[in-house]
């Protein structure tokens, strides 16, 4: 066996990370080899091992590698050809080995950890093609009628993950518009309400002479962590599972070590007025009491009324530059024919009757256009923009989200979008409202002032 010697040298914003290593064969987290920055230990014995590092701020991280002590020269490589982009291994002529001979080999495994920035994305499930089954009196429960991406006409099934997928590979493309290029320090965390599972994501290296806008999601986002909240999703009548308020917590809980650490908060899924669609579940308690049903995983517009957490740790950990995104519907056939008469030429005093909670009233052009502005200054973009004290963006007032597939790089992407339309075009203008490439509103702090105006 050659004599060589392997050390660990790792730094953070809040200081040195714990490492240690643990032997696949074993398989004994209770003995594990601690590595202290800087000491050099010996080469430990051929095979596989897990390094794990606990470093502040971020999810416990696991790094595969393989040891050849037998090989001349020795050999330290990551086992599975992936080595995360925050870690480095060298192998180096160790000139002061702890045996004192000059032809000794040290093994150098370096990692900087910068300030995270981390991706929150909340993908939901797609309630539409749910099939609801009463298994007996009171009781019922959801069966999903099938898997994969849209398939047909007949069985229409909505992929939502692959939207947050597109939006993780865009991460590592320079042309892809999204305004960030991943990298070390970039922490993905994807809260999955079809599986009730949280993930979280960090970035590993791929294969040599690959160039970051070839890098596919497999070979470049690993999970470094996995969570799961217990009962399977969605199940409507149970308690339990991952629901809304956890999302909410996880970026609270750490804002003291790391404030600004998220720079993007974005929901793929369905949603209405109220927020984002995760399960479809119902609020029994009613919008009017600030209290959210505990039998309700779904978003809603009373999450922020300061109950549920904290709303100053809340907007703590958004970078200055963070935005969130509310990639859902707004739709409404009411909120339509509101947006024509408002839009169009008619007098003041022009009318027309639509559905308010189930009760069909006579609304005036004058009333129409002061009603438009308080529905968009209580939508659930609106409260999340001004909880976070940065900008959100979502879909305007009565309309739907689209999607469409683009391809890139060889890859299916899908992205959401909202279909340009004369009458939205022109609300836009009323109320000086921003739009960004893809048609969605800016919902922020100003918008609120400004629709203040009109009511």
């Amino acid at each position: 066996m050659a004599n060589a010697e392997f050390v660990f040298i790792g730094g953070s914003d809040t200081g040195n990370p714990h490492a240690y290593l643990v032997s696949e064969e074993s398989k004994n987290a209770d003995d594990p080899i601690h590595l202290e920055h800087g000491k050099p230990i010996s080469l430990p014995a051929t095979g596989q091992y897990d390094l794990f590092l606990e470093v502040p701020g971020y999810p416990l991280i696991r790094q595969r590698l393989h040891i050849d002590a037998e090989s001349h020269p020795p050999v330290v490589k990551p086992a599975d050809r992936c080595l995360q982009r925050s870690l480095s291994i060298s192998r180096e002529r160790n000139t002061n080995p702890a045996s004192g001979a000059q032809s000794d080999w040290l093994f150098v495994l370096r990692g900087a950890f910068a300030k995270p920035k981390e991706f929150v994305f909340v993908v939901g499930q797609d309630y539409k093609a749910l099939h609801k089954l009463v298994i007996k009196k009171g009781e019922s429960r959801y069966l999903e009628l099938m898997k994969g991406p849209w398939r047909g006409k007949k069985k229409p099934f909505q992929d939502i993950a692959k939207y947050s997928s597109t939006r993780m590979n865009d991460l590592l493309r320079r042309n892809s518009g999204i305004g960030r290029i991943a990298d070390a320090s970039t922490l993905v965390t994807v809260f999955d309400f079809r599986t009730g599972v949280r993930k979280i994501f960090m970035l590993h290296g791929c294969e040599k002479g690959a160039r970051p806008d070839e890098q596919s999601l497999d070979k470049s986002w690993r999970p470094v962590h996995r969570f799961d909240y217990g009962a399977p999703l969605p199940m409507a009548d149970e308690l339990g599972g991952l629901s809304v308020t956890d999302v909410y917590r996880w970026i609270v809980d750490g804002v003291d070590e790391y404030p600004g650490r998220v720079v993007e908060f974005s929901f793929f899924s369905h949603a209405w007025i109220q927020g984002p669609i995760l399960v479809n579940t119902s609020d029994f308690v009613g919008v009017e009491v600030p209290n959210r049903d505990d039998t309700d995983h779904d978003a809603r517009v009373k999450d922020f009324s300061g109950i549920e957490f904290d709303l100053k740790k809340f907007a703590r950990a958004f970078a200055d530059d963070s935005q969130c995104f509310n990639f859902g519907c707004f739709a409404s056939q009411d909120l339509r024919a509101a947006i024509d008469l408002v839009t169009s030429d008619a007098k003041e005093d022009k009318a027309i009757y639509i559905n308010i909670n189930d009760d069909r009233q006579r609304k005036t052009k004058a009333q129409s256009r002061k009603g438009l502005a308080r529905i968009m200054k209580g939508c659930y973009s609106m409260a999340l923009a001004e909880a976070s004290g940065r900008p959100c963006w979502g879909a305007p007032a009565g309309i739907g989200s689209n999607h469409r597939e683009k391809r890139v790089g060889g890859r299916s992407s899908w992205y959401h979008f909202i279909r340009p339309i004369g009458d939205i075009e022109r609300m836009r203008k009323i109320y000086g409202i921003e739009k960004n490439t893809r048609g969605y509103f800016r919902y922020d702090k100003a918008l609120a002032k400004r629709l203040e105006a009109f009511l």
